[in-house]
């Protein structure tokens, strides 16, 4: 596997570098000092990963991704972000340019990488195992096609209570993809479990409500989620719900330990929504690494409830939902782009 580092600092390539050296499948690491340097790199090397700073002279992170872009560059991008509101405004935005991932970069005077060094080994590892093992069987068809029960709606909206969006890797665009073509008039409130750290979360709900017809919101203690709206999960927090009489639901933040290594977990939420709904739920399980809510999607299918999978060809990372797929707990797979219109036909059926 070969690696590209783009950072304007030597102390940051330097190690980062030897990080990654560490990583028995990794055969080649390069170093770019800003983006011009690295699109020039690009012309005469291919490589099947980039990690990309943001901020850096002659040429940014963002500049550098629209510029790849426009050069038909399909190089893997993963984006060292600050934890601040402007590194999360400024993260979503690359999410948004093509970048597939992000790891925080540390901030202050030291480079101490050691907190962040088993994330940024689990995903290169996800980028080694989804992007280049697939690469080189590229004859072999997936048996993962989109269902043909596409043009089948066998339930009704009408016998649910509310829509569970889950995601990780990936996420953020192919949520933008889904919640636009949501109608105004759609009948069920509807939550988001997507992997993020805090800051994060409030920067896509706020980028999600710009892009939705309904109104999107990050989860705060005790609002309440009624149908017309959307919650985002709070970063560093598990979203759980109280059901209300008239069916709306009460947000509740949760401070119990991580599960899968992640904060919110779409199982943690997921389950309580099987109990409080006695499975009137629909999930729609998405792109992202790992195997966060696969337990509960057996617990709602048990319960009567609904699971669509998005499809591999649409997926940035197809982990989450191909487990799902592989556990016989899904009803239907979909590309993204055909979701929201097959959640609406629910509702027309």
């Amino acid at each position: 596997m070969k690696l590209l580092i783009v950072d304007d600092s030597p102390l940051a390539r330097a190690i980062i570098g030897d990080l990654l050296k560490k990583l028995d499948f990794i055969t080649q690491i390069d170093t770019a000092r800003n983006g011009k340097s690295a699109l020039d790199m690009l012309q005469n090397n291919s490589y099947d990963l980039i990690i990309l700073d943001v901020e850096m002279p002659i040429m940014n992170g963002l500049k550098f991704l629209e510029e790849k872009k426009n050069i038909h560059d399909t190089t893997p991008t993963i984006m060292l972000s600050s934890l601040t509101k402007e590194g999360s405004e400024i993260t979503l935005k690359a999410l948004e340019l093509g970048a597939i991932d992000f790891i925080p970069k540390p901030t202050g005077n030291q480079y101490s990488f050691d907190n962040i060094q088993e994330e940024l080994y689990q995903k290169i590892r996800n980028v080694y195992n989804d992007f280049i093992l697939r690469k080189k069987d590229t004859n072999k068809k997936s048996e993962y096609v989109s269902s043909v029960s596409i043009y089948q709606i066998s339930r009704k909206l009408s016998e649910f209570e509310i829509v569970l969006f889950g995601s990780s890797t990936g996420g953020p665009r192919t949520l933008v993809n889904i919640l636009k073509d949501i109608p105004k008039n759609f009948p069920l409130p509807i939550a988001i479990i997507q992997h993020m750290p805090e800051f994060f979360t409030f920067t896509l709900a706020s980028r999600l409500n710009q892009i939705a017809k309904l109104k999107v919101f990050e989860a705060e203690q005790e609002e309440i989620l009624k149908p017309g709206s959307i919650v985002v999960a709070k970063g560093n927090k598990h979203l759980l719900f109280e059901r209300l009489q008239d069916k709306t639901f009460k947000i509740l933040l949760d401070d119990s330990p991580k599960i899968h290594a992640v904060r919110p977990s779409i199982d943690k939420t997921l389950e309580n929504l099987v109990n409080i709904t006695k499975g009137r739920t629909i999930a729609v399980i998405l792109t992202g690494m790992g195997k966060d809510g696969i337990e509960s999607l057996k617990l709602l299918k048990k319960h009567g409830g609904f699971v669509i999978a998005q499809d591999e060809e649409t997926s940035t990372i197809f982990g989450m939902n191909k487990r799902a797929i592989e556990e016989n707990v899904v009803d239907v797979v979909l590309p993204d782009y055909k979701i929201a219109d097959y959640l609406t036909k629910m509702n027309e059926f």
